[in-house]
């Protein structure tokens, strides 16, 4: 099923109320997905950030796989403390897990982006974490990074 928007919008209508009602997670992927690369976790500590993290471990998929989480945020201290925690979760549960904590002012989004195109099957991340100004005025990090998929995209709230 294709989700794609048309000229004037981003994503479908119908690919944004799944992702905002679905009891259950959505994969969106490109066309031609990777196949074989490790894990990426985009964590902010967000309640649907914890969900999907939560989901993924349970569904047991990919558990061969190395994980990365980044954690980007515009205080270091904060985004190491965000990549320990997902870290931690995900090591009790059997995984091999590095970390990437990014200091950047950047919108979160830009910072997913470039690291996905850096060879990962998988991106996980919770969809409409935080809302806020910043969000409004930038655009949300779900729409973006699902608007050009460059891997597959695990996303729940």
């Amino acid at each position: 099923m294709t989700f794609r928007g048309t000229g004037s919008e981003r994503n479908s209508d119908t690919l944004s109320q799944l992702l905002h009602a679905a009891p259950r997670p959505v994969l969106v992927c490109p066309d031609a997905a990777p196949a074989g690369g490790d894990v990426l976790v985009a964590y902010d500590g967000s309640l649907p950030a914890m969900r999907a993290l939560q989901l993924f471990v349970l569904l047991g998929c990919w558990g061969d796989r190395r994980i990365t989480v980044v954690s980007v945020d515009t205080q270091g201290e904060t985004a190491e403390r965000l990549a320990a925690d997902a870290q931690t979760y995900l090591s009790r549960h059997g995984y091999e897990v590095s970390t990437k904590p990014i200091t950047s002012g950047a919108h979160p989004s830009e910072v997913i982006v470039r690291h996905v195109v850096d060879g990962f099957e998988l991106l996980v991340m919770g969809a409409y974490g935080r809302r806020g100004l910043r969000e409004f005025i930038f655009g949300s990090t779900t729409q973006t990074v699902v608007g050009l998929p460059k891997t597959c995209v695990f996303l729940y709230h």
